[in-house]
């Protein structure tokens, strides 16, 4: 597909919640293709389906058009940190059990488990070469969700509360998924009134807002009251560089 095409009139949207579904559909009715579609659910599902997903995560993104046989994979997969660096010590860094059931699964929070993500420059960067809506359009599903709020299917709350120990990890973690002193329950509504902000922000500056502007300096000052100074510069390396893998599939 390209960005000439006529708007799209029907379309599938497979998603994990309604509201993420909402949210590509809302973009073919304002005349999005299917990037533009795809890339604002994606967004939408930062806030809808807190539970598994989030915007400091990563992805793979597959296009194809069955007209032209254009065929491309975007990988924004997470890379590790610190290219050519060594090991901060000490390095933030601490495990938690999660129970299962049937059995249990070792997790590991603090900065020292942080990858750099990928989520933020690999969908802007999918919907600048092949959607056809601005980036501000793509975003106001999203912003809308995290700063109105969205009651979270079963699912996702239940999700939360299998992972309670990695949910409640943090003070600033808790006033988000555990605001009246338990973790989100189904039916509860999510507000996220932080992340609405940033993704106005996004909207405004683009993808190089989280890849060298204001966010990404907040991620590196962050890391700073754990590392040095050196370990920040590497760690400037790694989002200024991050670079998003397209491939031409045969």
């Amino acid at each position: 597909m390209t960005n000439t095409e006529l708007p799209v009139s029907a379309g599938v949207i497979a998603a994990g919640d309604k509201e993420t579904a909402a949210a590509g559909a809302e973009m073919l009715r304002r005349g999005g293709n299917a990037v533009d579609a795809a890339v604002a659910a994606a967004f939408a599902s930062f806030i809808a389906e807190a539970g598994v997903v989030h915007l400091g995560g990563s992805g793979i993104a597959q296009l194809y058009d069955a007209r032209t046989g254009l065929s491309r994979v975007y990988d924004f997969f997470s890379v590790m940190p610190g290219l050519g660096g060594a090991r901060p010590d000490p390095l933030d860094f601490e495990a938690v059990v999660i129970d299962f059931g049937a059995a249990t699964q070792r997790f590991y929070l603090g900065r020292g488990s942080v990858a750099v993500a990928g989520n933020v420059a690999g969908l802007c960067r999918l919907a600048a070469d092949y959607g056809r809506l601005p980036l501000a359009d793509l975003l106001e599903p999203a912003i809308r969700l995290a700063r109105d709020g969205v009651v979270l299917a079963p699912f996702q709350a239940d999700t939360c509360a299998l992972l309670a120990p990695l949910y409640t990890h943090t003070d600033g973690i808790r006033r988000v998924f555990a605001p009246a002193g338990h973790v989100i329950r189904p039916g509860e509504r999510l507000h996220i009134p932080d992340l609405a902000e940033t993704l106005t922000a996004l909207a405004r500056a683009g993808a190089e807002y989280a890849r060298s502007g204001p966010l990404a300096r907040a991620l590196l000052a962050d890391c700073l009251l754990y590392t040095s100074d050196a370990a920040d510069e590497r760690s400037s390396v790694d989002l200024g560089g991050r670079r998003i893998i397209k491939k031409k599939k045969k």
